[in-house]
């Protein structure tokens, strides 16, 4: 329990047994439930994960989205209060969680994202996740710096969101759902090192192309609907005042 609260702990994975086994080592006592959701792996990645003490979910779609959402579902239907997502491969460190939790812990928070302010990226990666948090910015009105998979979300706000992306527009897809609602969003630094092993998403032209696809249609599609929103809404009502998930202080 993090100062009384249930939290849960979602890891996507993809062939990533030989990195895994450091990030379960990481994770702190104090987390309730570490799920790894297995997106087809073939070499031995859940066997790893249930080495560690870990609980595994199989999510045999290929797609970050749809293993972060399988994950998801597992620890939502056994009940959770803060849901915090991370990635397999070693380049997030769960041992800073705390700073994730904290703002979701005092109410200030229905989102934390991870930015990760020092690390050097591949640069196709740098410069799409710049631009696509450009056009988060300016959509919304909100600095908006990074799209870290490190991150923490309340179990209210997350199941409100009804996220609908399974690809890799996941993490944008949060983010501008969240700043469509009115969700507070907050951002903290974290540390970042590139993980080991062969990403989906960097290790590839192809991969590079989809996740950029992926992030680009969620972040325009919530874009314009936040427009059409405040169109039908009128002027002088926030989006907050139509959001069903909880109250935050302010």
């Amino acid at each position: 329990m993090y100062h009384g609260r249930h939290v849960s702990l979602v890891i996507p994975a993809r062939n990533e047994a030989a990195m895994l086994g450091g990030v379960l080592q990481r994770v702190p006592a104090w987390v309730d439930r570490v799920v790894v959701a297995d997106n087809g792996s073939t070499d031995g990645t859940a066997e790893c994960a249930l080495r560690q003490g870990a609980q595994v979910v199989h999510e045999p779609r290929p797609g970050y989205g749809a293993a972060c959402a399988r994950g998801v579902a597992y620890t939502l239907a056994l009940g959770t209060e803060f849901v915090a997502f991370c990635d397999a491969d070693g380049s997030d460190d769960p041992r800073e969680l705390d700073r994730l939790l904290r703002p979701l812990l005092n109410g200030r928070a229905g989102l934390v994202v991870g930015c990760r302010p020092h690390a050097r990226m591949p640069r196709h990666q740098s410069l799409g996740t710049r631009f696509v948090c450009a056009l988060l910015s300016l959509g919304f009105s909100t600095p908006v710096s990074d799209l870290g998979p490190f991150r923490a979300i309340r179990a209210d706000t997350l199941r409100a969101l009804a996220l609908r992306d399974r690809g890799f527009g996941w993490t944008a897809e949060m983010q501008a759902r969240a700043l469509r609602f009115g969700v507070p969003v907050r951002e903290v630094p974290v540390g970042w090192r590139a993980g080991g092993g062969h990403s989906e998403i960097t290790g590839t032209w192809r991969g590079v192309y989809r996740a950029g696809r992926d992030l680009l249609r969620h972040t325009l599609r919530e874009i314009l609907a936040a427009k059409r929103d405040a169109w039908h809404r009128g002027p002088g009502v926030s989006a907050r005042a139509e959001w069903p998930g909880a109250s935050y202080k302010m």
